[in-house]
């Protein structure tokens, strides 16, 4: 119990500090632009060090939050009304798939 406690102290745990906000999503705004908003997306998480420094359990409802405050009010009324389940709300991921299907709809990545 001493050693973990003088392992904490040697390694104290490392601060998270968020790097500026979210990008910002707005349908009209992103709606030919859905791959450059989802880069800042994973930029802003980079930055931000959360993977690294939030607990493995606390980052899905973190991240899933961070998502969910950076939609317009028109593009959260659309995943709220999507038929989701309450779970399907709860992942960040899931809801970036339903935007990346909404706003690449009609463009085919062969041609």
């Amino acid at each position: 119990m001493a050693a973990a406690a003088a392992a904490a102290e040697a390694n104290p745990p490392r601060a998270f500090k968020p790097y500026g906000s979210p990008p910002p999503f707005d349908q009209e705004a992103e709606r030919d632009s859905f791959a450059v908003w989802e880069e800042r997306w994973k930029i802003f998480f980079a930055l931000s060090t959360i993977d690294e420094v939030l607990d493995a359990t606390a980052r899905p409802k973190y991240k899933n939050n961070q998502l969910k405050s950076c939609l317009s009010t028109t593009m959260l009324q659309a995943v709220l009304s999507a038929g989701f389940t309450a779970a399907q709300l709860e992942d960040h991921d899931k809801i970036i798939n339903l935007l990346r299907t909404r706003y690449n709809a009609g463009r085919n990545r062969h041609v």
